[in-house]
């Protein structure tokens, strides 16, 4: 489904005002720089182990890096996936500039401990963004939304940050009720 053009229009605007560097571009895009190149190398590498990578959105410093050139970031033809995705990572840009420990995330990769309760900050953060967007787009959160999101707590996608999920799902459940109100 197409996002209204004044909503895509509105991200667009949003974007470029907040990060005036930042693009979005595709995995299959030329000419990229080396260190957006080399991240996307490494992650295909873990696709290897992880085939549902291959489906994720991601931010390489002032980058947001989308899976192909089908999600498309135009005030004509954004779907509301993109859409969603795209405010999902807007909280990553912000996490990058303004937290110095959103930097250094993949150096302590190896150490799973140290970065799990601030990983799921981080990522709670931005599931809530992708929340609003949905509250913004329909006027409500579904179920399946809070679903999709609390599975990929429990999944290796995320060092399995919550495995029982309980937690996760209390959160959303209340963000949900706040966006409700």
């Amino acid at each position: 489904m197409y996002v209204q053009k004044e909503i895509a229009r509105e991200l667009i605007d949003q974007l470029a005002e907040e990060f005036p560097s930042a693009r979005v571009v595709h995995r299959d895009t030329e000419g990229l720089p080396a260190r957006v190149v080399l991240f996307i190398f490494m992650y295909r590498l873990l696709q290897f182990f992880n085939s549902n990578l291959s489906r994720f959105s991601f931010v390489v410093g002032q980058y947001i890096v989308l899976p192909s050139a089908s999600f498309k970031f135009t005030e004509d033809q954004m779907t509301d996936s993109v859409y969603k995705i795209v405010r999902h990572e807007m909280v990553h840009l912000r996490q990058d500039r303004d937290n110095v420990l959103w930097k250094s995330r993949y150096l302590l990769w190896p150490l799973p401990a140290l970065i799990t309760e601030r990983g799921y900050r981080w990522e709670m953060e931005a599931y809530k963004e992708t929340m609003n967007a949905e509250h913004r787009l329909y006027g409500y959160v579904d179920d399946t939304v809070i679903d999709f999101i609390a599975s990929q707590f429990s999944s290796p996608n995320y060092v399995f940050m919550d495995v029982r999920g309980k937690k996760v799902r209390k959160e959303l459940e209340d963000h949900r009720a706040s966006l409700e109100k």
